[in-house]
């Protein structure tokens, strides 16, 4: 994380349910709630040796299903990628958190998509705590 003017910068976040491309509820029957909530975090400015770490992020991902509070199913799928980025998701009950990163441009997406807001925040801010990142939304 030295070298960056920002120890991570957060980009990219959304919450809420997509539906051709557009923020909205529309994946529920109209005057409905949507089924499930998505967040979607981009991190910057990470050490690119820590994010090829394939066993550091199957433990943020099983760490990430504690702190939502929803139950993993099975252990997480994690797989590296030529070039030193991984690939990783875990299942749930109900829904999923799935990560990817990008060594050398010092980045980490995560998406989480789960039954309700908070849970989704839940997960991704084990994310944003070990990788530094601030203001959280």
């Amino acid at each position: 994380m030295a070298g960056s003017s920002l120890a991570c910068a957060l980009s990219g976040v959304y919450l809420g349910a997509i539906s051709s491309g557009q923020p909205s509820s529309v994946m529920a029957p109209p005057g409905t709630a949507a089924s499930f909530a998505q967040l979607y975090v981009e991190i910057n400015g990470v050490d690119g040796v820590v994010l090829a770490d394939a066993s550091l992020l199957g433990g943020l991902l099983i760490a990430a299903a504690g702190a939502s509070g929803l139950t993993q199913v099975g252990t997480p799928v994690v797989r590296a990628r030529p070039g030193g980025g991984v690939s990783a998701v875990i299942f749930l009950e109900i829904g999923h958190i799935a990560a990817h990163t990008v060594p050398d441009r010092s980045f980490i997406a995560v998406h989480a998509i789960v039954p309700r807001p908070d849970e989704a925040k839940r997960a991704i801010d084990v994310f944003a705590r070990r990788f530094g990142a601030a203001g959280q939304r």
